[in-house]
């Protein structure tokens, strides 16, 4: 009988050791979760973070090319009229200023490029954010 006390004892002790690991592991999925729930929500705002800036950027480009589209072509015109390269130029700048402002954006530059072309740098702020998008276009004929 000894014998099968000692058993049952050692079948109790190895009872009480698988409950006393089981105690230890209850909960424990739950900071694992909020672990998981944490770096999907850092993810999804890394993503719209993302995506706002290639909007930005896709927005300043498109405002780039309007401005310069718009400004080679005043200058074209001023030109067959007579103006000079500079005050055709100008008003070509003048146009593409109003180009840009009509898409949102900030006409930083516009000077001649090779040739008659004509170069246009926009900047777009996007809402709430730090730092502006830039981008240059050039249109016009390159000589």
């Amino acid at each position: 009988m000894c014998g099968s006390e000692a058993e049952a004892v050692t079948s109790a002790g190895e009872l009480r050791v698988a409950r006393s690991e089981a105690r230890r592991d209850r909960g424990s999925a739950a900071p694992l979760a909020v672990a998981m729930v944490a770096v999907a929500v850092t993810l999804a705002l890394l993503l719209a973070g993302s995506g706002a800036v290639l909007r930005d950027a896709s927005a300043a480009r498109g405002a780039a090319d309007l401005a310069a589209l718009a400004a080679a072509r005043v200058d074209r015109d001023h030109r067959a009229l007579g103006w000079s390269r500079r005050a055709a130029l100008a008003a070509g700048c003048d146009e593409a200023r109003v180009v840009a402002e009509l898409n949102h954006a900030e006409m930083t530059g516009c000077l001649r490029g090779a040739g008659l072309s004509v170069v246009v740098t926009v900047s777009v702020r996007p809402a709430g954010g730090t730092w502006d998008q830039r981008a240059s276009s050039r249109a016009g004929p390159s000589r």
